[in-house]
């Protein structure tokens, strides 16, 4: 059986946790091969938001969750996540941890913070933690179960590193072996990436972008999975853009459209207390992420945001095109098929999949789980 593939089209924030929750409920693995405590993924399950940061969102409905060795790792963020797993009913045996996942410190966390504000970044330690990982001075998770290792880290760092060994044990592993022999026996997985593709390190708005390659090949090196395993490549883009930080924005709107957005769309992000850059549809930088992915499949979320709205554009920044589209009044969020969508919602997401090139797998009509519309069978 292949491994499915959940990426970002865009800056991040494109629902990639509640699609990979979705594919995972038939999943025996959902794993994370990138970034760290600087993606997070939320989802709303009975009325209740939760965020995941290095675990997989999609790990609530799969089998196992995994994190795989390109992820980095901040120990106490990650017990912390690992508590509400268990607030949910779910135990810390069906995760695996893998040994060779690098460790932020606080002394990353510091650095980070200390330019954050120039680039914009998370000030998670993330691209610190990296640094050190490229310049080979780095801890990895399997270095914390040797006490010479542990006491060579900050102070402050000890205590988190030393509860997260005790707490996953024998978990903390080789996660590429665990996969590999997974998909060799026919188990399904999926990939939760983090992030999106004009944040990836080389293929992004380089200098705005994440430390990590946040594209489809990086699947294989953060998991340690071999080209022929990768089955569907899932594309999420969002019906208008945000962006978090600085960087280019080329169909950014501001005044009252741009306030009208934000307050639709909670575009308020609770980690940095920061709310989102919004504007319109790029349907040039859609298909470029699509060709970068080789993507399969296309999912469009918030899409309810837009009812009500009047008009809104669709642009094509390749060609300096822009295309104004008329919203609809009718609430979707009972929508479970795309064919039953109002027509006017047909007509856009008809627009975006004829500009993409790619086909429509579903549409988010709303923030709960439930709230998915798929296409007829």
């Amino acid at each position: 059986m292949p491994i499915d593939v959940v990426l970002g089209a865009q800056w991040g924030d494109e629902g990639k946790g509640k699609l990979s929750a979705i594919l995972s409920s038939k999943a025996a693995f959902c794993a994370r091969f990138q970034g760290g405590p600087n993606a997070g993924h939320s989802l709303l399950v009975n009325g209740k938001k939760i965020e995941f940061r290095m675990l997989p969102a999609g790990g609530i409905t799969s089998e196992f969750s995994l994190i795989g060795n390109g992820v980095v790792v901040h120990a106490r963020t990650l017990l912390d996540e690992l508590a509400a797993r268990v607030a949910l009913g779910l135990t810390i045996d069906s995760v695996y941890l893998s040994k060779a996942a690098h460790v932020i410190t606080q002394e990353h966390i510091d650095a980070d913070r200390a330019t954050s504000a120039r680039l914009g970044t998370t000030g998670k330690g993330v691209g610190p933690a990296l640094v050190a990982k490229t310049g080979r001075t780095g801890t990895r998770v399997g270095d914390l179960v040797f006490p010479d290792k542990l006491r060579k880290l900050p102070e402050e760092d000890r205590a988190f590193c030393q509860e997260l060994v005790e707490a996953m044990g024998a978990n903390i592993t080789n996660t590429g072996v665990i996969l590999r022999r997974a998909l060799a026996a026919g188990a399904y997985a999926v990939a939760e990436g983090g992030q999106g593709t004009f944040l990836d390190l080389d293929h992004g708005d380089y200098p705005y972008v994440t430390s990590s390659n946040t594209t489809v090949g990086a699947v294989l090196t953060g998991l340690g999975i071999g080209h022929r395993s990768i089955g569907r490549v899932f594309l999420l883009a969002t019906a208008y853009l945000t962006k978090l930080g600085n960087g280019p924005f080329l169909t950014e709107v501001f005044g009252p459209q741009l306030r009208t957005l934000q307050e639709k769309g909670d575009e308020l992000d609770t980690s940095r207390g920061e709310l989102r850059r919004c504007g319109w549809m790029d349907i040039h930088q859609l298909c470029t992420a699509a060709e970068i992915n080789d993507a399969t499949h296309l999912v469009v979320g918030k899409l309810d945001v837009l009812t009500g709205l009047g008009d809104i554009e669709v642009h094509d920044t390749s060609r300096g095109t822009r295309n104004i589209f008329r919203t609809w009044q009718e609430e979707i969020r009972d929508v479970r098929l795309i064919a039953d969508l109002p027509i006017e919602a047909r007509l856009l997401l008809s627009k975006i999949e004829k500009g993409v090139g790619i086909s429509l797998f579903g549409v988010s009509t709303g923030p709960a789980m439930g709230q998915f519309a798929v296409q007829g069978v």
